[in-house]
């Protein structure tokens, strides 16, 4: 893809701008919208006014003017041409603010809230000198001045006017702890970096082992393995779990957690929090406004009294970045000595067939879930992943977190069958079947025949519905219709498994999709059947039959013909001799693999007489 070709937009924009704003304000504006459309794509402005483009342009110059010192500003508009002297079938976001990390990704996920589509970004970075009043004297693109500026200029799907308070709202909301967590970042990664010496030089006494993985660790998410957000501290005291000291980061500007009895707290999440380790790992039950929408990563560091008491934790809350869901898990603290030891219970040859595929197996599970999962429900999940590998079937596996926020499901199916369709529909069952308010989703495709899709569900706080993991595979087997696999399987029941083989080989995807639709795998078998039967002397042969719960006096006839279908004007005649009047015809195609193709009608009938 090319960018503008030799910057003909950009000139007739300046050529335009030339003729419309004084010789004062020019200068700065040539820069401005010279950086503004520099990475526009030709195929991007092919179809743009460039009148319209020069009044977005000097709209959005106008609002970083005004901009407040470290005021991050927003303007939500459908620019309308009598009024404004341009427009937009759009409507129009324009952004300025100090050049953060993660805003422009943070403004884009904001915009998409509803299912709004960004139809148009332009983002660019200055170097911007103003006076003691806040007025614009100077413009550059100089990576290294001091004072540097961000503006964002956007159209979005057609919103009423009406609509703009909510959405700037939601972009207020987001700049508020975009702003919080950039300027406290340097006070938590020093937080870390002191609970990290503080575990050196006076450690818990815990396992020592624990003990300098967890330092392993912590060292390891401060090496751009981690993007904080946040941090706020708990202490456990006088039977009550209590926020304590000063948050950091989005934790800052939010509310205080609220006091929760110790008590009240389910049996499981009581031990999770009392559990003698240095560290925990979670995930917070609101999602991140900032730099992606997911649920953030929250990974607490215990505090213990002198006696290897849990008195407290101090929890950093954050994203892992990009690099850690590429890391292999033997290069990742905690996590590694947790795969060994799963590694070590299988008892499996790491150098044999089934040992290389457990390999496999963890090295490309969920990242998020490696840090949650304990070694035992690693180990017991593991396994059961590594018994199935190749084989055409569907397996669930689910784990509510230690808190019970979440539902981490794993759903294994054939790839074949695995469609977006399919997924929403997978998804539209995991939410209904755990009661969830929200679910993200993740796929992993690989060579393998099985396709692999992560559920991450939101349900509520001590809602634990126990689920019947055989009678969910089933539902979730007839959801994506494997029908072929169901063939198969009635095939060895009524044949015996060595006749079943030849058999699939035949009639494998040879029944049309509205055959499958409309009949059962227990049809399909009666019909191959009658299909064996024909021979190029016998190429004909017809069954008579009625469907329990219709009307007396109702018929179904199927004509098998080995070839193409027969004509109606052969076939109707003879059934009208007979007084049987046709009310329907439905014609499906076997397209067999080793022999011709067999087509079969289905003629539904009436009788004018008595039915013996």
């Amino acid at each position: 893809m090319n960018q503008v070709k030799d910057d003909s937009y950009i000139t007739s924009l300046l050529e335009v701008l030339k003729t419309s704003t004084g010789a004062e304000l020019y200068p700065l504006l040539q820069v401005f919208t010279q950086t503004l459309w520099s990475r526009s794509l030709e195929e991007d402005v092919a179809s743009r006014d460039v009148r319209d483009d020069v009044g977005g342009t000097i709209e959005a110059f106008q609002h970083l003017q005004k901009r407040v010192s470290d005021e991050v500003s927003f303007l939500l508009k459908n620019p309308i041409r009598t009024r404004d002297g341009w427009q937009s079938e759009h409507s129009v976001v324009v952004v300025a603010a100090p050049n953060m990390p993660f805003m422009v990704d943070s403004v884009l996920m904001a915009l998409s809230h509803g299912g709004l589509v960004t139809h148009h970004l332009n983002n660019a970075v200055f170097a911007v000198e103003r006076d003691t009043d806040g007025k614009l004297l100077q413009l550059t693109t100089d990576v290294d001045g001091e004072n540097r500026e961000l503006v964002i200029y956007a159209e979005i799907d057609r919103l009423e006017d009406e609509a703009f308070p909510q959405l700037q709202s939601k972009l207020e909301f987001m700049a508020k702890d975009l702003q919080a967590a950039v300027a406290d970042f340097p006070q938590m990664k020093s937080r870390m970096e002191a609970l990290i010496a503080d575990l050196k030089s006076n450690p818990p006494p815990l396992d020592e082992h624990d003990i300098s993985e967890s330092i392993a660790f912590l060292e390891w998410l401060l090496s751009n393995h981690f993007t904080f957000l946040g941090v706020r501290e708990f202490q456990y005291g006088d039977g009550v779990i209590r926020q304590t000291g000063q948050a950091l980061g989005t934790q800052r500007v939010r509310r205080a957690a609220t006091e929760r009895l110790i008590s009240a707290q389910p049996q499981r999440t009581q031990d999770f929090l009392f559990k003698a380790k240095p560290l925990t790992f979670s995930k917070s039950g609101t999602k991140s406004r900032v730099h992606r929408p997911a649920y953030p990563d929250y990974v607490g560091v215990k505090q213990f009294d002198e006696k290897g008491r849990v008195i407290g934790e101090i929890g950093f809350l954050g994203l892992y970045t990009s690099r850690v869901y590429m890391e292999l898990p033997e290069r990742i603290p905690v996590v590694r000595h947790k795969v060994a030891k799963v590694l070590q219970r299988s008892g499996l040859d790491p150098s044999g067939f089934d040992g290389k595929v457990l390999g496999q197996v963890l090295a490309t599970y969920p990242r998020d879930e490696l840090f949650q999962i304990t070694e035992t429900e690693l180990f017991e999940t593991a396994m059961v992943i590594t018994d199935i590998h190749e084989r055409r079937r569907v397996r669930v596996f689910a784990r509510y977190d230690a808190y019970g926020l979440f539902v981490n499901t794993l759903v294994y199916m054939p790839r074949d069958l695995f469609s977006t369709s399919v997924r929403l529909e997978l998804e539209a069952l995991l939410v209904k079947t755990f009661a969830a308010e929200d679910s993200e989703y993740d796929i992993l495709l690989s060579e393998s025949i099985l396709v692999r899709v992560q559920f991450v569900l939101r349900v509520r706080p001590g809602q634990h519905i126990q689920v019947d993991r055989v009678g969910l595979e089933q539902r979730i087997a007839e959801l994506i219709g494997d029908w072929n696999s169901e063939l198969y399987e009635a095939l060895v029941s009524q044949f015996g498994e060595r006749a079943a083989i030849g058999l699939r080989s035949n009639y494998a995807d040879a029944f049309s999709a509205g055959y499958r639709e409309t009949f059962s795998t227990i049809d399909a078998i009666d019909d191959i059947q009658v299909i064996e039967q024909l021979t190029e002397k016998s190429p004909l042969l017809t069954r008579l039959y009625r469907v329990p719960g219709e009307a007396s006096d109702l018929l179904h006839l199927k004509m098998f013909h080995r070839g193409p279908a027969l004509p109606l004007s052969d076939v109707v005649p003879k059934l009208e001799n007979l007084d049987l009047r046709v009310v329907g015809e439905h014609p499906y195609t076997v397209a067999c693999k080793e022999t011709e193709s067999v087509s079969i009608q289905v003629y539904e009938l009436r009788f004018a007489g008595e039915l013996d």
